[in-house]
């Protein structure tokens, strides 16, 4: 049933398939509306549980940088909508930093 539910949400969010390479690069680079950060963030998060559940085969580490680019993306869109004087292009590095953090957390590692 995980995977019947992914193949129906697909269509609308691609970026949903695969490790999360994609919705990582998706979020980097900003190729979203900001009002879809957020219900990728939780779809990729329910997607990897249920099909790591499943039982498919995979690990949690590409999966952990797409979450963690996707968090630093929302973050990074909230505060330039309060501070207007931000650089155009620091949501890149916000992204880039939050996803080594959320990997490095994820698998116990320092940063």
């Amino acid at each position: 049933s995980a995977f019947l539910v992914l193949a129906i949400l697909s269509p609308v969010f691609p970026s949903l398939l695969g490790n999360g390479r994609a919705l990582a690069k998706v979020a980097i680079h900003r190729k979203r509306d900001p009002e879809l950060w957020i219900p990728l963030l939780v779809l990729k998060v329910v997607v990897t549980v249920a099909a790591i559940g499943a039982g498919a085969a995979g690990g949690t580490l590409t999966p952990s940088v797409a979450m963690g680019s996707t968090i630093g993306t929302i973050v990074w869109e909230r505060y330039r909508d309060t501070n207007w004087d931000a650089e155009p292009h620091t949501f890149e590095a916000a992204s880039a930093i939050s996803a080594a953090a959320f990997l490095a957390i994820g698998i116990s590692s320092p940063v």
